[in-house]
């Protein structure tokens, strides 16, 4: 049994407490959903309980017990056999060179037989979907893959308590279901499993038990009937825009890249034009960052071209100024010490005159939530802030090209329409945006055309309607968006 008994945490520095009066039971075995708006206190509560946050890490009362035992009294050495913890940011969980030697880590830290130790970094990798990475270097994984090994690493130590900070944030639908399973099965087997989520349709047939987080606080405490009702609730309404005629902005012709002799795109072509959304889909490691990264000029293709209406050649600061990123990892965007700061810094790097710059981040700050926090350096904010933060460092210099790379990881509905909101109101006036999604609902309501990768190649592309029609004849069954029929 779980317990938290009236706990209450503050970081150093002041400000709000991060969590207030916690109390709430969980059973041995259970499968539990933390549930709550961005920034309300899911990832601090992950931190206590899994020991990596305590009393003298900042103003702290109250107690966490497991069977009794207060955690906060075990040695954080030993915790490892008692609680695992996946965090939101799978890159800084990452301590290895190698998949094998990463998952292997903990387990040759607790001195572990080296048979069994095989065993389990197979059956690990197997249980996380990742079987076919196997041998790779870390450095060459993306997103969802190095998701796929965080995830890897802690199940094979097979704590008593498994705690999963937005696990899927990441991952790509058959991985998320696959993790389904996996954690059924632990769950079978006594491990108490703790899962924080924005998205979690995929454990609505599991979860035992949900709490709601709101401004630290639980809000409420649900059934299992409440998950599985709250779970197929319709995603917030963010409809295509009419758009004007379209115009060419550039055309991506047999385009190739390889990390380490592995082909990451393989003659990928796409056009992309002024006024649409492209929604960029597929398979964890099938090359959607690396094509953003091309059309940024981050990347120099081994193969193909890419081409602009005049003929021209664009240096990657040129393209810049017309070209903004959003990256996958919120903390690889991030330069300055205070959030006002960040948002200024793209418009007065582009040489904005102060009083527009200024004006135009006071307002930015105000769509995107972040007003109060503005004087607070970024490292601070929540994943979901800090991602809210990104898009607005981006938007406030109003690039042509939006390229979005799963901007909503963190995000709550309010907060994904918060986000959709700004780049509507740019498509609408000619801007463009790709943006890489593994949510099939998301790229139905809000995309004028789709692009799927598989394999580093182009799969299909086309409108929402033909795309998820041409997945279904396919068999990719796990791709297609809720209640999905047909056109």
């Amino acid at each position: 049994m779980i317990e938290f008994q009236g706990l209450s945490f503050r970081y150093p520095g002041g400000g709000l407490p991060a969590l207030r009066d916690i109390s709430l039971r969980i059973p041995d075995g259970a499968v539990y959903l933390i549930i709550g708006e961005s920034g309300s206190g899911k990832t601090t509560l992950a931190k206590v309980l899994s020991g990596f946050l305590g009393p003298e890490d900042g103003d702290m009362t109250g107690r966490v017990t497991i069977d009794g035992m207060d955690i906060h009294g075990v040695p954080r050495r030993n915790l490892v056999d008692l609680v695992g913890l996946v965090q939101q940011d799978p890159e800084s969980q990452m301590v290895t060179l190698n998949v094998e030697d990463e998952v292997a880590f903990g387990l040759e830290n607790r001195g572990m037989e080296r048979g069994e130790m095989a065993s389990r970094i197979s059956w690990a990798l197997q249980a996380a979907g990742a079987e076919g990475l196997a041998g790779r270097s870390i450095a060459t994984l993306s997103g969802g893959e190095l998701q796929k090994i965080a995830i890897a690493s802690i199940i094979a130590l097979r704590p008593r308590v498994l705690v999963l900070d937005e696990p899927t944030s990441s991952l790509d639908p058959p991985s998320a279901w696959k993790l389904e399973e996996v954690l059924g099965e632990l769950s079978s087997k006594g491990i108490t499993v703790v899962v924080i989520e924005h998205r979690y349709s995929w454990m609505a047939h599991i979860s035992t038990g949900m709490a709601v987080l709101s401004e630290g606080q639980i809000s409420a405490v649900c059934s299992p009937a409440m998950v599985e009702r709250v779970s197929r609730r319709s995603p917030p309404s963010m409809s295509r825009v009419e758009t004007p005629a379209l115009k060419p902005i550039l055309s991506l012709d047999r385009i190739s890249f390889a990390y380490e002799g592995r082909m990451a795109l393989r003659d990928v072509s796409l056009d992309i034009h002024a006024g649409e959304v492209i929604g960029v889909m597929g398979d964890n490691g099938s090359g959607k960052s690396t094509l953003l990264y091309i059309i940024m000029g981050l990347l120099k293709p081994c193969g193909g071209s890419i081409r602009f209406p005049d003929g021209g050649v664009r240096t990657t600061s040129l393209l810049a100024r017309h070209v903004g990123m959003v990256f996958q990892n919120p903390n690889h965007q991030i330069f300055e010490s205070t959030v006002n700061e960040e948002i200024l810094f793209g418009p007065r790097n582009f040489g904005m005159p102060k009083q527009e710059a200024e004006s135009r981040t006071n307002g930015m700050l105000e769509v995107i939530g972040l007003r109060s926090r503005r004087d607070s350096s970024p490292h601070l904010l929540s994943l979901g802030e800090k991602r809210r933060l990104n898009v607005g460092s981006v938007a406030v210099y109003d690039p042509d090209l939006y390229l979005l790379d799963e901007p909503f990881v963190g995000q709550d509905p309010a907060n994904v329409e918060r986000i959709m909101a700004i780049v509507r109101e740019r498509v609408k006036r000619g801007a463009s945006c790709m943006v890489v999604t593994h949510d099939p609902d998301f790229a139905l309501q809000t995309c004028d055309r789709i692009a799927f990768l598989r394999e580093a190649r182009m799969f299909v592309q086309g409108v929402p309607s033909e795309v998820f029609s041409f997945l279904q004849k396919e068999g990719e069954g796990w791709y297609l968006p809720s209640g999905w029929s047909g056109p």
